[in-house]
């Protein structure tokens, strides 16, 4: 296991990064959370895995928490890297993005979420480029490179 020092001190490093995309007609499920300064930010329902833990089960269960909705984790759908370090000190980690298929597509979002919104990927990332929406750094990393890839 590799220990980091990190601001409050010194912390385990996750061995991956996992997040889910919910498609439901070429759109996707997002999350809008408000961050320190209130400004809205739109990600993904996503967990930090630690050894010892089932990546699908663990996200089976925060994807229930986080929005509210009962679904199956089908499988890998994207593997990219994830920088859990800093712009300084890069510390890169397996990024997983399972499918997930759900009955119903009603979301709740959980305690620490503003709300949700459907919007496709392309729609995603025009609105971050237009300053309509902000995207979380990774998302929009992620999205750039499931489009370069051609998913």
């Amino acid at each position: 296991m590799r220990i980091i020092k990190t601001k409050g001190g010194f912390g385990k490093v996750p061995k991956a990064f996992a997040c889910t995309i919910l498609e439901d007609e070429k759109r996707v499920l997002f999350l809008i959370r408000k961050d320190m300064n209130g400004i809205e930010r739109v990600l993904l329902p996503c967990v930090m895995v630690y050894s010892g833990n089932n990546p699908v089960a663990k996200m089976g269960e925060e994807f229930l928490l986080q929005t509210g909705i009962e679904a199956q984790v089908e499988g890998i759908a994207f593997e990219g890297r994830y920088n859990y370090g800093n712009k300084r000190k890069k510390a890169f980690i397996p990024l997983l993005v399972f499918a997930v298929k759900a009955r119903r597509m009603q979301a709740k979002p959980g305690p620490g979420f503003a709300g949700f919104r459907w919007l496709s990927i392309k729609d995603a990332l025009i609105l971050d480029k237009k300053k309509e929406i902000r995207l979380e750094k990774w998302v929009f990393w992620l999205f750039r490179e499931m489009l370069e890839t051609n998913r």
